[in-house]
């Protein structure tokens, strides 16, 4: 009996360790519309979906208000037809981030659902086309 139970917290504990595909945690300093739009992203990525146009936000608006608010008002920019894609070896490319990033730095989500403070000159550098 004794070794039954070893084994099953043994397995138990191997199962707890993999990666569970989940976005990593957010960034407070970043404040809620980055974050909310970063999970935004991720939940459309999750359903196969890429954001086109403003009016593909729209229907998330009870879940990410912020997120879709920043949208709406110009304050937070998504690089449409670009989505959140699983199993990149680095950060990728930046698909959203603060407008005012390009000019006084801020923050930016990319392809691996990370959330980064740039500077104006590094958002310079790896600005969208």
């Amino acid at each position: 009996m004794r070794l039954f139970v070893l084994l099953l917290i043994g397995c138990l504990s191997l199962g707890c360790s993999q990666k569970s595909g989940t976005a990593p945690a957010s960034q407070k300093e970043a404040g809620d519309g980055i974050n909310q739009l970063r999970d935004l992203l991720v939940e459309a990525a999750g359903s196969g979906q890429a954001f086109k146009k403003k009016s593909d936000v729209s229907p998330f608006e009870g879940r990410y208000p912020a997120a879709v608010s920043g949208v709406n008002d110009g304050s937070l920019t998504i690089v449409w037809g670009k989505s959140i894609r699983e199993g990149l070896t680095g950060p990728g490319a930046i698909i959203a981030y603060q407008t005012s990033a390009a000019t006084d730095g801020g923050w930016v989500v990319r392809e691996s659902s990370e959330i980064q403070k740039v500077s104006a000159d590094d958002f310079k550098k790896e600005a969208p086309k």
